[in-house]
């Protein structure tokens, strides 16, 4: 208070006094004698004819801090007051959210004020001394379930995946069989096969047998049986009848 202690004032005088804050600070009340005025910067005793008092009180700027998100926990969250130079730890404390084969992930925050403006993490030590906002950022993922039928195998078999981004699946067959299609939540033959993740798949890789062609032709005077082309699948066997016409043996088996 200017000017401040004890003031000598002439019968049917007046006087003025300035009150001033400290930096980061505020008047919350001026008493007058025994009379609360409020918050004021400046008081003036007119025609003063006895002794008064004069007390004012001060209080630390307090800032807001406005959190909010979309999906999870953050601690804390809503509309929240600080004083001024509070250092307050923020955070969100249960990413990934699951949600079946959906899951929110929080990839970091965007903010204002004593907020940096962004950042990568899941938490973050503010010091406030100003009004701020802290905007907590999600990312959906998709599950990606992908299995052979047992004659094969899968690059990937399961994993999350950020929705919109590609994913290249790789099948490959078990010696003796060859990879045929992709069934389940996408029909087809390409492999590798490119999954475009808009929403939750799952695929299986089908795989089939491979087959050999075993041709058996006879000479004259003999048979063969059977004859012509036979197929056989791998790893199985097949038997053939070599008969001689009467009177002629075998003479090579090639």
């Amino acid at each position: 208070i200017v000017p401040s202690g004890v003031v000598t004032v002439t019968n049917g005088a007046a006087t003025n006094f300035a009150i001033t804050a400290d930096p980061n600070y505020h008047v919350s009340n001026v008493v007058v004698d025994t009379i609360n005025l409020g918050p004021t910067n400046a008081y003036t005793f007119s025609n003063v004819t006895n002794n008064h008092a004069l007390d004012a009180f001060f209080a630390i700027d307090t800032f807001t801090v406005v959190v909010d998100t979309v999906y999870g926990t953050a601690v804390p969250v809503g509309l929240l007051v600080y004083d001024y130079n509070t250092a307050v730890p923020f955070a969100i404390v249960d990413s990934p959210v699951p949600a079946g084969t959906t899951q929110y992930a929080c990839r970091g925050w965007t903010g204002s004020g004593s907020v940096p403006s962004n950042g990568l993490a899941t938490n973050v030590i503010v010091t406030v001394t100003n009004n701020s906002t802290l905007t907590w950022e999600w990312q959906t993922n998709y599950w990606l379930g992908a299995a052979g039928d047992g004659y094969g195998s899968v690059d990937t078999t399961g994993a999350w995946f950020r929705a919109g981004t590609n994913v290249l699946l790789t099948a490959t067959p078990t010696n003796g069989y060859h990879f045929l299609n992709w069934t389940g939540d996408l029909s087809s033959t390409n492999n590798p096969l490119d999954v475009a993740m808009d929403r939750p798949y799952s695929v299986t890789a089908n795989f089939a047998i491979n087959y050999y062609s075993i041709s058996a032709t006879a000479g004259t005077n003999g048979a063969i049986t059977p004859t012509g082309v036979v197929k056989v699948a791998h790893g199985d066997g097949t038997n053939y009848l070599i008969a001689p016409a009467a009177h002629y043996h075998v003479s090579d088996l090639k």
